[in-house]
């Protein structure tokens, strides 16, 4: 038979704590996630060309298509195509942090 421990009874601020700690890590985590899958489409599907992933065209290259397309994949494409603006975006981030690096 499983034992029991015994009930503990936490007051609110603690339970807040952990609320807050769980919420930030989840966040945090899912950030990092993101930025990740959007650095590596963007690197993969676009070359690394922050323009073209930021266009708006509607002949974005083939493959990028077929991947969105793909029944398997475990985000919708809006999904993805956010992670790209992620990478995008980072890679802007990146590219304005080695102009000032320059002057």
């Amino acid at each position: 038979m499983t034992e029991m421990l015994p009930e503990v009874i936490m007051d609110d601020a603690t339970i807040d704590e952990a609320v807050q700690f769980i919420n930030e890590r989840v966040v945090k985590i899912v950030y990092k996630g993101s930025l990740e899958i959007g650095q590596y489409v963007l690197e993969r599907f676009f070359d690394n060309n922050i323009q073209l992933a930021g266009s708006k065209i509607a002949n974005k290259p083939v493959s990028f298509r077929k991947l969105c397309a793909r029944p398997d994949l475990k985000v919708s494409r809006s999904t993805l195509m956010n992670r790209r603006d992620k990478g995008r975006d980072k890679g802007r981030c990146l590219q304005n942090i080695q102009t000032l690096k320059s002057i």
